[in-house]
């Protein structure tokens, strides 16, 4: 080969290369918003907007793009991403099966299961720390007051499904308000949050059994006191019992058998005596007066 023609090649390989490389950044100017596609089963099809899209980064111009990830046997995923010059975003996906032909594919295919996994696992962190910026007070919760005088939790609001509300339950007014001091004193300004109240006074059916904590400061358990409440519901359907603090505990020589005396009245009129006698935690009598309710077991 002579010098002249090797100089010839060598300049037509640096003009080649030169347009490339101006070909390439006119390209990646224009199409200079990157999405980035990660998706299980690997074999799904990718669709950005109305054309194709891969695993991997995908040049897109600055925009509004819908991802689509789908599969035949499986849940489909849709997205859709805004980007600015220069930006990049990640989709991610890990569809799930929905037939029974495809029930087991995570259990064959290795591979698929790996990716699915890193991917739901980090949307789940995801959505923690998103619900712990916007939401910081659900940290602390559950607070549960004093023999469960109160409790404050959390849940998805009733009218939007992608926000949360708190939920306050009381058994009176003044433990209402001690669950407002007890979110205060943590550091929390509850008027930032969506607060749904509720009654914590146990029920049943329409019936509606007050102050129940005189009952639970004597050390009523739960499980007998949710016998005591489906016997009360029953002999006083409807109506209102607001029970008194006067509840009395005493202990059988037997040492097993505890009996609990407290006065209620009903629709806020009479004067009633609720006899509870436990035995070994096992059987259970009530008693309003001298007429018994029920006996047997809690």
């Amino acid at each position: 080969m002579t010098k002249k023609r090797i100089i010839t090649t060598a300049i037509v390989i640096v003009t080649v290369l030169v347009v490339a490389l101006i070909g390439w950044a006119i390209y990646r100017h224009i199409y200079s918003a990157t999405i980035h596609i990660n998706i299980a089963p690997k074999s799904s099809t990718i669709t950005i907007n109305n054309g194709g899209g891969r695993i991997g980064d995908n040049y897109v111009k600055p925009g509004e793009y819908t991802v689509r990830i789908t599969k035949q046997g499986f849940t489909s995923y849709t997205e859709k991403v805004t980007l600015r010059a220069g930006g990049t975003v990640t989709v991610e996906a890990g569809l799930s099966p929905s037939s029974d032909a495809t029930a087991d594919w995570y259990e064959k295919h290795h591979d698929d299961y790996d990716i699915a996994q890193g991917i739901w696992d980090r949307k789940a962190d995801q959505a923690a720390a998103r619900m712990l910026r916007d939401y910081p007070l659900i940290k602390v919760l559950p607070m549960i007051g004093p023999f469960e005088s109160y409790r404050v939790d959390y849940g998805l609001s009733p009218e939007q499904s992608n926000k949360y509300i708190i939920i306050i339950r009381s058994q009176s007014e003044d433990a209402k308000q001690q669950a407002l001091a007890a979110i205060r004193s943590a550091g929390y300004d509850i008027s930032r949050y969506e607060v749904q109240y509720k009654s914590n006074a146990l029920t049943d059916g329409g019936t509606s059994l007050q102050n129940t904590i005189s009952l639970t400061n004597r050390g009523v358990s739960k499980s007998v006191l949710n016998r005591v409440k489906t016997v009360l519901g029953s002999q006083y359907p409807g109506d209102t019992l607001l029970f008194a603090d006067d509840t009395s505990h005493d202990i059988l020589d037997d040492g097993g058998t505890h009996v609990y005396t407290v006065s209620f009245s009903v629709n806020g009129e009479g004067s009633y005596r609720l006899v509870v006698t436990v035995r070994d935690m096992a059987t259970v009598e009530v008693k309003v007066g001298n007429q018994t309710l029920y006996s047997g077991e809690i």
